[in-house]
């Protein structure tokens, strides 16, 4: 028996991805029920189609408790992300839950949800879901449910197709404002707004700022850092003033502010940018890069173009993948990269720009010096935007500056 769950329902109490049911502990005398085991042990569903109403349901309201009902320790749910072509496997009820928590942050409404096909197959114990959110970034996803004899959720595959972007649907929150004050100051070249701070003691380092502009997150902090070991830091307001609002992200306004920036854009005031470090007498061979999320982009594309305008670079969550917005490919752009880069990617970066991905082997290829060091716990966006007050996250910050200093030793001199 096939069931087609109504698509104009699912604009009310929508479905995305499952998570898994909480374990119940085996009962003994001295361990006696809990209040979630006695929820666990009273749901009970007796068809595919009872327990897909519950988990549509719980998606619906984000209820994390009612929709891991549907999972055990035996659910695996894999999900493909056909855009950064990155596949991650969560496991049992823990890794439903990290599914869910993940999701949820990435859809915050489901304004735009649309499900054109819902198959609930009592025979095949089997669900099979089509639908989008695309208000939300998720342009197609598919859905697949398969389920055990007494109604959890064995397996559950997804197949998604999210907005091309600078970010990955898991991008860290922005840092809120604190009161840290920045030892450098503002001032222009020119016309230009820059940042600068620090003497040329070891060289200079140019920042390119994430898509959300200079003046958001640690970019001073950073810069201040940079400073701190004998480097002149200039860090140029590319965006003059623009900048992109963390309410776009994964939607078409994020796109187009994107498709805004085209390098002919904004390599002129990076030319402003070379010419004042030559007035400073700091020469290109004692000059490095650091760039975030966007700024890795314009890093490449720096160093396709006037690679011998500066050493080396150090790029963190890069979004290389902007360079697909304008037609073109990540590897083509790859090929054209002519300085030793640090990549550092993270967790939902595109694959091509993980260690031994797509783009690592055109650098293997062409013998160019790119060492990696993968973040695959870290949000994009952590190094410059992320919570310092997470261990982990200070941690993995500390070890992403402690790299790109003694990538600037070995390549600045």
């Amino acid at each position: 028996h096939t069931h087609t769950q109504p698509a104009a329902a699912l604009t009310t109490t929508p479905h995305l991805s499952p998570p898994p049911r909480l374990r119940v502990p085996h009962l003994t005398r001295t361990h006696p029920p809990t209040a979630s085991s006695r929820l666990m042990s009273a749901y009970q569903p007796k068809s595919v189609q009872e327990a897909w109403d519950n988990h549509f349901s719980a998606f619906g309201g984000k209820d994390m408790d009612k929709i891991l009902k549907d999972y055990d320790e035996n659910s695996v749910i894999t999900v493909f992300n056909y855009t950064t072509e990155n596949k991650e496997v969560f496991k049992g009820v823990e890794g439903a839950k990290k599914l869910f928590t993940g999701l949820w942050k990435a859809i915050p409404d489901y304004k735009t949800l649309k499900a054109p096909v819902c198959d609930v197959d009592e025979k095949a114990r089997m669900v099979f879901l089509c639908w989008e959110c695309k208000g939300c970034g998720h342009e197609a996803v598919t859905d697949t449910f398969i389920f055990t004899e007494d109604f959890k959720i064995l397996r559950q595959n997804i197949m998604a197709v999210t907005t091309k972007s600078c970010c990955p649907p898991n991008r860290s929150s922005l840092m809120p404002p604190n009161d840290y004050t920045p030892v450098g100051k503002e001032a222009k070249i020119g016309d230009l707004d820059c940042y600068i701070v620090g003497e040329a003691k070891n060289g200079a380092v140019v920042v390119l700022h994430d898509v959300f502009g200079w003046k958001s997150g640690r970019h001073k902090g950073v810069c201040d850092e940079l400073a701190s070991k004998g480097y002149y830091v200039i860090m140029p307001d590319l965006y003059r003033g623009g900048k992109a609002e963390f309410k776009d992200l994964g939607t078409p306004r994020l796109v187009e502010f994107l498709k805004s920036w085209a390098t002919e854009k904004w390599q002129p005031d990076m030319d402003k940018v070379y010419a004042h470090l030559v007035e400073k007498k700091i020469p290109a061979s004692k000059t490095g890069m650091v760039g975030f999320c966007w700024g890795t982009w314009a890093i490449w594309n720096e160093s396709s173009r006037c690679g011998e305008k500066f050493s080396a670079a150090s790029c963190f969550h890069p979004s290389i993948p902007i360079e697909q917005l304008f037609g073109r490919s990540i590897e083509a752009l790859a090929e054209k990269v002519k300085n030793p880069l640090l990549m550092a990617p993270c967790k939902g970066d595109h694959a091509s720009l993980q260690k031994d991905g797509a783009s690592h082997e055109v650098f293997k290829k062409k013998s160019l010096e790119v060492d990696y060091i993968p973040f695959p716990n870290m949000e994009h966006g952590f190094v410059s935007q992320g919570d310092l007050s997470k261990k982990e996250i200070y941690d993995s910050v500390t070890t992403a500056m402690d790299e790109t200093f003694k990538l600037f030793e070995k390549y600045l001199k």
